[in-house]
């Protein structure tokens, strides 16, 4: 009984609406979005009649196992999955080439 409860509360990977909004961008190709996240995800429903919702639960089924086994990203086709904390926080595209987001150690001035 108690891996049942505890299946309940098992708490789900995040999609951030700027994840929402730059898969639908880099992966989707989808254009002429607003600026702002929350208009752009709102504009994807009502203005290119995409299933948000059915978007958001499929990326969570692509990011679940790397925020599970705690991850910084999940690459697949091409695409890299950002995760931070549990949450998708972004998706990038080969034209973005994967920066890292700080130095190599090896690249530390403090690294003797």
């Amino acid at each position: 009984m108690a891996g049942f409860l505890e299946e309940l509360f098992v708490r789900r990977p995040v999609v951030t609406v700027h994840a929402l909004r730059r898969f639908a961008e880099r992966a989707l190709g989808v254009t002429g979005l607003p600026d702002d996240d929350r208009e752009a995800v709102a504009a994807l429903a009502e203005v290119h009649g995409l299933d948000v919702k059915q978007i958001r639960e499929a990326l969570r089924g692509l990011i679940a196992q790397g925020v599970d086994l705690g991850a910084e990203a999940v690459t697949l086709s091409g695409f890299r999955y950002v995760l931070r904390d549990g949450a998708l926080i972004t998706v990038l595209d080969k034209r973005n080439k994967y920066r890292r987001r700080g130095p190599r150690i090896e690249q530390r001035e403090d690294f003797p």
